[in-house]
């Protein structure tokens, strides 16, 4: 199955603010801007495209930067802006993929198992976060009238609308889909996990 993967990007300036009390501006900014290079490096080479959605000319030039294609948001709700840009990816015949764009742990293996658990029963799949009640992935790969539903609890109300709709939906959790980074608490535990990695994140140094 092809599937190109659209990651939602935030203007840089607005992103992350949850974790004002822990880190300052610019260390957010290099954060958010660091674990989307992660999550494209990751998805781009498990799907056949990626997509990044967004306003923030900076996170634009990263984006092209790893290759990936850059989409203009309209300024639209991103749940409204993702079920267009759903629709666009079905009338080229392909799988679409949500993929949440603060993943710092995500590899190419956890997407590998995410598509292939599609692939061998031919259904959708939604992915969790871990603490939030959230969703971090949802491959659709057929048109279908489903709709995203981001926000507080979106994985029980995603799951609610499949049920609604008779969608058939699997199930794939994974650490590195599973653990998303907006909190304070998520900071603490993550920079517990792997240090480095978060320093480096944070700090926008290299990810190689």
């Amino acid at each position: 199955m092809l599937t190109i993967a659209i990651i939602p990007i935030k203007e840089l300036s607005k992103t992350k603010s949850r974790l004002s009390p822990y880190i300052d501006a610019s260390e957010r900014e290099s954060l958010a801007l660091n674990m989307l290079r992660k999550v494209i490096r990751a998805a781009s080479g498990v799907v056949s495209q990626v997509w990044v959605m967004g306003t923030d000319m900076v996170a634009k030039k990263a984006a092209l930067d790893e290759g990936a294609e850059w989409i203009e948001d309209m300024g639209m709700d991103v749940n409204q802006s993702l079920n267009l840009a759903f629709r666009s990816v079905w009338k080229i015949n392909k799988g679409a993929l949500y993929l949440a764009g603060d993943l710092p742990f995500l590899t190419q293996q956890d997407l590998n198992g995410l598509i292939q658990s599609s692939s061998q029963s031919g259904n959708n799949v939604i992915s969790p976060a871990r603490y939030s009640g959230g969703t971090n992935a949802l491959l659709l790969p057929k048109p279908s009238s489903f709709k995203m539903l981001l926000g507080p609890w979106s994985f029980h109300r995603h799951l609610t609308q499949a049920r609604h709709l008779n969608l058939a939906f699997s199930i794939h959790y994974t650490q590195g889909i599973g653990f998303d980074l907006d909190t304070g608490d998520d900071l603490k535990v993550y920079s517990k996990m792997d240090p480095l990695l978060l320093y480096n994140l944070q700090k926008g140094k290299s990810l190689e």
